[in-house]
């Protein structure tokens, strides 16, 4: 009895789960690991799954499709990434709706294959059997390219959520274009099979069959030596189901480990700076740790700029390219110390973009070349 009203008695049963609901907090993340912007521990490792490839020596990849043109989206500028993974996606939405519109008539009106003479009711039936999987796979890029598209618009608030998302959609992106290709395939397939059930005589059969055949080895060999050129590092996913034997040849693979250098810079540039520091220089490299000699330059780095600091992808794309030339600090000491050592420090950190995966503008390399002149300069 409270206050004159009869109340009644929850179950203690009940009562605990209150007082538990009470303690219960939604977190961000349960794993206890540590997360700095939208980046995850388990976020970095599909990241790193993604661009693992970028940076070393070209070598056959028999699904290299499956992320092919994601990792030409994570290495977009930041200011580009949203509208270029929407125009992708966009153009994907487009063409699986066009063909869909195209064949879908195919299941309403199959061939009659019981007019047809024996000899050719196996091609009419695999006419129709062809329809129902092409149809089906369309419709269904179709609906999920649209919801992919859908999310991108309502939830890519910011570059680094637009990075990230690519990352975990890179498989399916693949997919998509897989998914496109293979029912355009079907289809021509089809309608070889068509011309051999229509048309009366053999002579018009093969001539159809040949024009079908030798248009599409056209455009396939003009499209993929193109594009092997104009793309390599996008096209090489590619070359193992359209020219394998292009992963042979040196030009190829060159153009490619050339390209990888830009695509590096893009990827510290708009990417890294989002993550965790722990996360840089992990990219195209196959170890987490930092040697004796980053760590050395980064501590000099950070005491003589210290501008740099607060920018960790600039700064670990500057300490890659001094390791990989050999400038460690030592050198970079003894350097100064000789005559002409100020003109020797700003040759030094020229570097080229598709070597090193940075340039340095002159005021960058004065300002480095003069800071290691002040640290070595007689102490007054």
């Amino acid at each position: 009895l409270v206050e004159g009203r009869t109340v009644e008695k929850r179950p203690e049963c009940c009562e605990r789960d209150m007082e538990q609901r009470k303690k219960m907090r939604v977190a961000a993340d349960r794993s206890g690991e540590d997360i700095n912007g939208p980046w995850s521990e388990r976020d970095q490792a599909a990241f790193q799954r993604l661009i693992q490839r970028i940076g070393k020596d070209p070598h056959a990849e028999i699904l290299g499709m499956f992320g092919s043109e994601a990792r030409g989206l994570i290495s977009a500028p930041k200011s580009e990434v949203y509208d270029r993974a929407s125009a992708f996606l966009s153009a994907i939405n487009v063409t699986a709706a066009l063909v869909l519109s195209a064949i879908t008539g195919m299941v309403t009106s199959p061939v009659d294959t019981s007019n047809l003479p024996p000899h050719q009711q196996a091609l009419g039936i695999a006419a129709n059997m062809l329809t129902y999987p092409m149809v089906a796979i369309q419709a269904c890029i179709v609906m999920f390219s649209t919801y992919v598209l859908l999310m991108f618009a309502a939830h890519a608030h910011s570059p680094d959520v637009a990075y990230r998302a690519i990352a975990h959609f890179s498989t399916l992106m693949g997919s998509f274009q897989v998914g496109i290709y293979l029912p355009l395939l079907l289809w021509l397939l089809q309608i070889v099979l068509l011309a051999h059930i229509n048309l009366t005589s053999d002579w018009e059969r093969w001539t159809c069959t040949a024009v079908v055949v030798a248009t599409y080895a056209a455009f396939h060999m003009m499209f993929s030596y193109s594009t092997a050129r104009a793309f390599p590092r996008g096209m090489w996913g590619w070359l193992a189901i359209t020219t394998p034997w292009l992963m042979y040849q040196d030009s190829v693979r060159s153009d490619v480990s050339r390209l990888d250098g830009m695509y590096l810079a893009g990827i510290q540039e708009a990417v890294l700076h989002g993550m965790d520091r722990a996360t840089v220089g992990k990219v195209g490299e196959g170890s987490t740790e930092c040697s004796p000699e980053e760590q050395q330059l980064t501590q000099w780095l950070d005491r003589a700029l210290p501008e740099l600091g607060g920018q960790g992808m600039q700064r670990s794309l500057l300490i890659r390219a001094l390791v990989n030339q050999g400038l460690h600090l030592p050198a970079l000491t003894k350097a100064a110390r000789i005559s002409g050592g100020f003109r020797v420090l700003i040759d030094m950190f020229s570097f080229s973009l598709d070597e090193d995966g940075l340039e340095l503008s002159r005021g960058d390399r004065l300002r480095l070349a003069t800071a290691v002149m002040e640290d070595n300069a007689p102490s007054e």
